[in-house]
């Protein structure tokens, strides 16, 4: 193992020498031509490259990255961002970073940060939390726009809420990539950040943890956000997407990944083939579940040898006088598990719009259906063997505080 601290000062150089497990093996440099000199130097031995973006302020990163990347592209290759820029120009570098397979460090404030995320990215300190291995639960839709995205958001809620287990939701809908939107989650974070250690096979829990939005109010449900460009969806490999897979089973006690519905990209290949459980989300039109489905299960899962017991079907937005479960069934052959009811454009746009989940509106007309998502959810920790503590709802706890304070007056009478 050959290393290369690249650093804007002396100072910082001997702090991460100090950090190094094997001081010998490193090398520093401060300038960006040195950086490139050593590079050439140390040839096919050079292992990783640790790099601040401060380096090279005098040049744009279009002409920086794919340099550094030529002059040794055997490397693993370490990123250390700068803390203040364009939101733009940030996004220009995670796509850069993805296409030259460059690894991303988040702007960490704390120098310990920093050096925590290159133990485990550089020397791969494995903390397993969960050796058994977690279950995998994918969500698709039948056709796009049934509406999965914002059943799993609800499905994974209800599971983090009522088990007290920790909780994965991975938004691998690459083409459509919709949870960071539909949460209101501020973060620099998500798949582009673990890109490089997907496809270099190096990605620990630990990193995994750490690229990870938290879920406010909910600190065990963990939420990895997508890529921020939809064109690269078809890019990303089925190996990248099988370690992800591994490394999250090994992370979390339930793993529900979010997937688009075609499989033309790996991501919703291996989500799907992967599965403990697979979950198709169908609305009750014929434009759902039909020609849409049956060409995609004819011409891809029955490949796979998956057949129709292999899925579970979740009928979402349902309505009186519509095709009901059955029909839906008669057609697909899938077994319905919960039917979701429809709560019209008021309720399911405010959701969207503020960031609220249906699973935790407070609405008297969401009660059904988060009744309903409460079943789909202890159903699936029966099946993945965790207990389930059913937590009261808002209103059960609201009426609960009420009687109390009724009460109060009058147990003063009795002191």
């Amino acid at each position: 193992m050959k290393i290369v601290l690249a650093v804007t000062t002396p100072e910082i150089g001997e702090r991460m020498m100090e950090w190094m497990p094997e001081p010998k093996r490193a090398e520093v440099c401060y300038t960006d031509k040195e950086l490139i000199t050593r590079t050439a130097q140390q040839g096919d031995e050079l292992t990783h490259i640790f790099v601040m973006e401060d380096l090279f302020k005098d040049e744009y990163p279009w002409d920086w990255m794919p340099r550094l990347r030529r002059s040794c592209p055997q490397a693993n290759i370490v990123l250390s961002q700068h803390h203040q820029e364009d939101p733009l120009f940030r996004e220009v570098k995670i796509s850069l970073g993805l296409e030259f397979n460059i690894g991303m460090i988040p702007p960490y404030g704390i120098f310990q940060d920093v050096i925590h995320e290159l133990s485990t990215r550089f020397f791969n300190s494995r903390k397993i939390t969960n050796s058994t291995g977690g279950n995998l639960i994918s969500f698709l839709s039948a056709a796009p726009k049934d509406g999965s995205t914002s059943v799993a958001i609800s499905t994974a809620l209800a599971l983090a809420k009522n088990t007290g287990k920790s909780i994965a939701l991975l938004d691998l809908n690459f083409k459509s990539p919709e949870i960071q939107d539909q949460l209101r989650l501020k973060g620099a974070k998500g798949f582009p950040y673990i890109q490089a250690e997907c496809d270099s096979g190096t990605l620990s829990p630990d990193t995994l943890l750490r690229a990870c939005l938290p879920m406010p109010g909910t600190p065990n449900l963990h939420i990895l956000t997508g890529l921020r460009r939809r064109e690269w969806a078809e890019r990303i490999l089925s190996e990248e997407i099988g370690h992800l897979l591994e490394v999250a089973r090994e992370t979390f006690d339930i793993v529900i990944a979010d997937v688009h519905s075609f499989p033309d990209q790996a991501a919703t290949v291996e989500c799907v083939r992967n599965a403990d459980i697979r979950f198709v989300v169908v609305q009750p039109l014929v434009t759902s579940y039909e020609s849409a489905w049956h060409d995609w299960y004819r011409g891809v899962w029955s490949y796979f040898g998956l057949g129709e017991r292999d899925f579970r079907m979740i009928l979402n937005r349902s309505v009186s006088g519509g095709h009901n479960a059955q029909d839906v069934r008669k057609s697909t052959g899938f077994e319905p598990v919960a039917v979701l009811p429809d709560l019209g454009s008021p309720e399911g746009a405010k959701a969207v719009n503020e960031g609220i989940p249906l699973y935790c509106s407070e609405g008297r007309s969401a009660e059904e259906f988060k009744g309903e998502i409460g079943t789909l959810s202890r159903w699936i920790a029966d099946q993945a063997g965790i207990q389930w503590i059913e937590q009261p709802s808002t209103s059960q706890t609201r009426a609960r505080h009420k009687s109390i304070a009724m009460i109060l007056p009058f147990m003063k009478n009795f002191k």
